[in-house]
């Protein structure tokens, strides 16, 4: 459930960013794949910060928040690219329900390759994703739903997410990387002098919770803007009763 969860939270994006002249910033060629994206109209560029219910350290300081373009289509999908161009988002607009097709219905196994032809399509380095889930609805909402990660490095991974109806038509799907904005040269971004500052900076929130048994049970980087994000999870335990007394969700950054 926590994996779930956390993939959920850094599929998050959105607010206009401009240069420091004035000018909207260029944008990079749009990328193109398995979905049809010839007819295209810009309809807004927004930011939506990243961490779910995630907190930063400081508490003047701002969540990380990835610039995003929307695009619709004459059919009424709508389309999300990052600064690079990268496509992080799809929906068809569509509700799911194949009842009454004339479409013959496809076996499991076939929406899975269907799932693999579109990720693949846009995911350059698709083939060292591994799978986190895949379920099929078959009785109730008629869809297939896929999630898979891409574990470039220790606590840093890049995620995808995608749903078909039974037909095999895609209704919507999400591509969270790691580098948030596509500007990172080395995907491998987190150096041990990087890691052993974030472990000083989480050092006073477990030294907080002596009472508890308190422990880091998720690590997870970020990089966006020249910075690094490091998000912790803390889950602490009553000793004396021997449960979970509860966790904390906190966001340090590093220049």
């Amino acid at each position: 459930m926590r994996k779930q969860i956390a993939v959920t939270a850094v599929l998050c994006a959105g607010l206009l960013l401009f240069s420091g002249c004035g000018k909207a910033a260029p944008k990079a060629e749009l990328q193109t794949g398995y979905l049809e994206s010839s007819d295209l109209t810009e309809t807004e560029v927004y930011t939506q910060p990243v961490g779910g219910n995630y907190e930063m350290a400081d508490e003047n300081a701002e969540l990380p928040a990835a610039e995003l373009t929307r695009y619709t289509s004459s059919d009424g999908e709508t389309f999300s690219f990052d600064k690079a161009g990268r496509l992080c988002s799809y929906s068809s607009g569509a509700a799911a329900d194949a009842s009454g097709s004339a479409e013959p219905l496809k076996a499991e196994e076939q929406l899975r390759q269907t799932c693999d032809e579109v990720l693949s399509s846009y995911i350059g380095d698709y083939a060292e994703y591994t799978e986190i889930t895949s379920q099929y609805y078959e009785s109730d909402s008629h869809t297939y739903n896929l999630a898979m990660e891409h574990k470039i490095a220790d606590g840093i991974t890049d995620y995808a997410l995608i749903r078909l109806d039974e037909k095999g038509e895609v209704l919507d799907l999400s591509i969270s990387y790691a580098d948030l904005d596509g500007d990172c040269a080395d995907r491998n971004f987190v150096t041990d002098d990087d890691k052993a500052y974030f472990e000083e900076q989480v050092q006073p929130y477990l030294t907080a919770l002596e009472d508890y048994q308190a422990a880091v049970t998720y690590t997870q980087y970020k990089h966006l803007n020249g910075k690094i994000y490091a998000f912790y999870e803390i889950t602490y335990t009553d000793a004396a009763a021997g449960i979970e007394a509860g966790a904390k969700q906190v966001i340090f950054c590093k220049v």
